[in-house]
Parts: C-alpha cells; sequence; structure tokens
C-alpha cells in the first residue's frame, strides 16, 4: 500500500476525494514512476476512439439543417425523435452506417458542438399568401382600435 506525505492511505485518499481506489493507485503509481510533471499528464491516445467519421457528422449536421418537409415528411421543423429516425433510416444508402445506431443523446452532442438546435427555433414565419400583408394590416389594425376603444372607455 502506498501512501502521500500526509500519512493518509490510499483507501484514506480514495474515499476523501471520491475516487475509485484503483485510480488512486494507478496515479500514484505513475507519479512515483515518472515523476510529478509527468507522471500527472495523460498518457497519448486514452479514451474511447471516436466510432462516427466527420464525414459523417458533416451529413449529420447538414441533414439537421434542412426542412423535414423538404425530405417528404409533413413537419415544417425537426423534432429530436423525427430527427433520430430520418439518421438511422438513410445513413446506409447516404453511406454513413456507423449512424445506423446513433442515440438522440449522440445527436445531440455533435448538434450542441456545432451550435445547431433545430428542434429549438423559438418562431417560425413563412410568407406563403400572397395577400399577407395586407391582411395582417387588417388584424393588426383591429387590435390598436380595440385597443383606443378600451382606453376611451376607461376614461368615460
Amino acid at each position: 500500500m502506498l501512501s502521500n506525505l500526509q500519512g493518509k492511505n490510499d483507501t484514506e485518499i480514495s474515499r476523501e476525494i471520491n475516487v475509485a481506489y484503483n485510480t488512486v493507485r494507478t496515479w500514484i503509481q505513475r507519479v512515483l514512476d515518472y515523476g510529478v510533471k509527468k507522471g500527472l499528464k495523460d498518457k497519448p491516445g486514452g479514451g474511447k476512439p471516436r466510432k462516427i467519421t466527420e464525414e459523417s457528422r458533416v451529413w449529420l449536421i447538414k441533414t439537421a439543417c434542412m426542412k423535414p418537409k423538404d425530405l417528404g415528411y409533413p413537419h415544417e421543423l425537426w423534432t429530436q425523435r423525427l430527427l433520430v429516425k430520418y439518421i438511422r433510416k438513410n445513413c446506409i444508402k447516404e453511406g454513413h452506417p456507423e449512424l445506423s445506431k446513433i442515440s438522440q443523446g449522440t445527436i445531440s452532442k455533435i448538434l450542441n458542438a456545432s451550435k445547431i438546435k433545430p428542434h429549438k427555433i423559438r418562431s417560425y414565419t413563412v410568407k406563403v399568401d400572397p395577400d399577407f400583408d395586407e391582411k395582417a394590416a387588417k388584424v393588426l389594425g383591429t387590435y390598436k382600435e380595440v385597443k383606443k376603444l378600451k382606453k376611451l372607455k376607461k376614461k368615460s
């Protein structure tokens, strides 16, 4: 059992900093083997390797930036579930088989890293009616008139 300069054993250190006992032993051993400077640096190549290629990430982001309506859905905006469904269904034919089992969480992480949130659009307007401006002016004018009438009623 290794111990630090303050006389605490590995188990006490593990409990104090809320880290697994084996992790404490590994880091202490690394410091003893390589010295403080080298021992406290992460080894290169640590962590789980990426399974999703950059090309697949780009395709996913590009898809999220498109309207679902343009891809055959009746929706104007993506929901997270709808985007997952589309990605899983179409990834193989688009050349991105590693996305076939992608989770909603992974898609969110990829989109968040790119600061893209297609499911969190606050408003969406499309001008499809050629008489929209005229109709909107009438509606807004009506609201103004009602507001004026309420003010007059309060005064009298």
